[in-house]
């Protein structure tokens, strides 16, 4: 039986490259250019499926001149934001993504991120880099805390409840506003984006890019 094939859009890590080279016939992108849309569909002729990245747009337009014998588009991401997925359905065309593989780490990174915002550790290490410690003397005192912050969470699916059980660690009280109310967590559902925020003094988006959430944090949030 032949194994499937597949155009790979753009440069992977070595590993990942190897097993495709063991388990597909795999056509690689071995310049790691952003492929253009004529790039995309030329590198599609005869092939089974799509590999692709978030850095490729996978439109509507572009999966309908897509060969016919392409049937699924495998994304090496978390989100397919970037994909048409309804158009690849009605186009029989499967979609798949990665959904669990990079969970813990974005929410790990989002935390960092509040705790260099709040603690301006950014700007501290700056400072030691730039040997200000010994001209200006020590950094500073934070003019923030993470203490008696309440924490709003945009969109409380799994990268969501990662983010919530890190700020309960912290001793964070948290709040969240989705499409509707998740079982089984004790956190606080607010039904409108904008009554969260009301709420509370800090805001994590973790909701997907879609036409949906476009500007769903607006001026009035």
């Amino acid at each position: 039986m032949p194994r499937p094939s597949l155009f790979v859009t753009r440069k992977l890590p070595p590993d990942v490259e190897a097993r495709l080279a063991r388990d597909y016939e795999a056509e690689l992108n071995e310049a790691d250019d952003l492929p253009a849309r004529e790039t995309i569909l030329a590198g599609a002729a005869g092939k089974d499926g799509l590999l692709v990245t978030v850095t490729d747009r996978i439109d509507g337009d572009l999966i309908r001149a897509l060969p016919e014998t392409v049937k699924v588009i495998a994304t090496f991401s978390v989100g397919y934001d970037h994909i048409d997925a309804a158009h690849a359905g009605a186009r029989g065309v499967m979609v798949t993504n990665t959904p669990d593989v990079l969970t813990e780490e974005v929410a790990d990174t989002a935390l960092g991120l509040l705790l260099c915002t709040a603690r301006d550790f950014c700007k501290a290490e700056q400072w030691v880099r730039q040997g200000r410690w010994e001209k200006d003397g020590p950094f500073p005192l934070s003019r923030s805390t993470l203490r008696g912050r309440k924490v709003g969470i945009f969109g409380l699916g799994r990268i969501g409840q990662a983010v919530a059980r890190r700020l309960e660690a912290f001793g964070l009280e948290v709040a969240y506003h989705s499409r509707r109310k998740v079982e089984g967590v004790d956190y606080a559902y607010f039904p409108s984006l904008i009554e969260l925020a009301t709420h509370v003094d800090t805001l994590i988006s973790i909701a997907p890019g879609t036409p949906e959430t476009e500007k769903a944090v607006n001026r009035q949030v």
